[in-house]
């Protein structure tokens, strides 16, 4: 009687995933899409892509006129090329001249969107993220949240409250004291996602700085009052209809990257969970046999005995060890109970 059941089960299935695709199509077509992740306008790591404001330094020296390759050939703002001064470094407009009474519209820190600095050199005491708004100064203080250890140096991690009103203008960072002994920056960026457990070494640190460029030269332009741009082949070079479903598709099968190192992280949690325990059991337990006293005695005069009779029968009964431990395996397996 329950086989019968499962058509109709099969009908309800698909109804309702028809509704929710309607759902999602309703909503992609009464909402503009905005890019997740950080706001790259705000990035300006060592580069030349097309956003629309840029650091400078007191001296109104654009940053990126003074930088070094480091060991892992990664670019960094640097004091050693001469040029620029880093104790303290503001955004502004390329404009002639340099526009700093700019006005920008953001997320704030209570929708979790902090400021993050990666430099080497100084102390985070006055390390300060510094803003107007409403022609009121406003001072976040910025601490140190952790340390990353390269080969040649060690940088340090830091995390800035974001800001508590808008519009914004005159945004300038102070390094922490004392300034001269700030040596490089490596990044500079206003973002809603954690850098803490994002960067914790050398390898994920250069990962995160290689995908936020690349994410920089696809949605460089976008601002918080405009939907993003995508390139030519997406999304947006299809209908209303395709698109919607395009967009479907990609979210939800694209994963993000903080998805992609978590899967990584499933080999560990599941190295010790039947069925591929018992694989792992048996695994330690092999490579922890080992010989490592002197036999007693010795049937030398018998080698070739051994080697004509008994060899023979050794490998059969190794086969037929390993075919019953095969059944045993699959055994386990079958009446394990998902």
């Amino acid at each position: 009687m329950r086989r019968g059941c499962y058509p109709n089960t099969f009908l309800k299935f698909w109804a309702l995933l028809g509704a929710i695709m309607c759902v999602i199509f309703l909503s992609f077509g009464s909402k503009t899409a905005f890019a997740a992740g950080p706001l790259t306008i705000w990035q300006n790591m060592v580069s030349h892509d097309t956003a629309r404001y840029y650091w400078y330094d007191s001296a109104d020296t654009f940053l990126n006129l003074g930088y070094k390759l480091d060991l892992n050939n990664f670019a960094y703002w640097s004091v050693s090329t001469d040029t620029p001064f880093l104790g303290y470094v503001y955004l502004k407009q390329p404009t002639n001249p340099l526009n700093w009474d700019y006005s920008l519209t953001l997320p704030t820190d209570s929708e979790g969107y902090k400021f993050w600095i990666i430099q080497d050199g100084s102390s985070d005491y006055d390390r300060i993220f510094r803003y107007k708004s409403g022609g009121n100064w406003h001072y976040s203080e910025c601490a140190v949240i952790k340390t990353i250890t390269l080969a040649d140096k060690t940088l340090q991690l830091s995390r800035c409250p974001g800001i508590s009103e808008n519009p914004i203008t005159n945004v300038m960072v102070s390094m922490g004291t004392p300034t001269y002994a700030v040596v490089g920056i490596y990044l500079l960026v206003y973002t809603d996602e954690n850098l803490d457990t994002l960067i914790y070494d050398e390898t994920s640190m250069y990962n995160y700085l290689n995908n936020l460029a690349n994410y920089n030269k696809t949605f460089g332009n976008w601002t918080s009052e405009t939907g993003i741009t995508l390139p030519a082949g997406t999304c947006d070079d299809l209908g209303t209809i395709a698109g919607a479903l395009c967009r479907v598709i990609t979210y939800l099968f694209v994963p993000t990257e903080t998805s992609l190192n978590k899967f990584t992280q499933l080999k560990d949690i599941i190295a010790n969970k039947p069925p591929f325990g018992y694989f792992t059991s048996v695994k330690n337990y092999l490579n922890n046999l080992n010989a490592t006293s002197t036999p007693a005695f010795t049937f030398a005069e018998m080698g070739a005995i051994n080697l004509s009779i008994f060899q023979p029968l050794k490998t059969g009964l190794t086969w037929i060890l390993w075919i019953f431990f095969a059944f045993w395996v699959i055994k386990r397996i079958g009446v394990f109970i998902f």
